[in-house]
């Protein structure tokens, strides 16, 4: 549910935005573009708004569950790609290589985690 609200929220944004490259521009046209003051952030009511219109401002992943979201990033192509070569590095007798690829793999688990 809250996946398909920033499903929608992001194909809109990219509609309203269309070819506009908010990094080209300057935080004041930014600010503007987005309806926004920096220095104060929304006011309530359009907070309250946004809220309703998109839902809650958490990460796509929350609520998930820790080994789910885990399972997921040990299937990827990557990771298993990873733990094919430290196996062959361990089986070829560099230990040294292993763990490095190893650690790698579990840097890369741990940081979309």
């Amino acid at each position: 549910m809250e996946e398909d609200r920033h499903l929608r929220y992001l194909s809109e944004l990219q509609q309203s935005v269309g070819s506009w490259q908010p990094w080209l521009c300057t935080l004041a046209e930014v600010a503007d573009k987005l309806g926004v003051d920096p220095s104060r952030g929304l006011d309530h009511l359009e907070a309250r708004n946004r809220y309703q219109h998109f839902g809650a401002n958490v990460p796509v992943l929350a609520g998930q569950r820790l080994h789910r979201v885990l399972a997921a990033q040990l299937l990827t192509l990557t990771t298993q790609l990873l733990a094919v070569i430290c196996l062959l590095y361990s089986l070829w007798g560099d230990l040294w290589d292993s763990v490095a690829v190893c650690m790698v793999a579990l840097s890369i688990i741990g940081l979309r985690v």
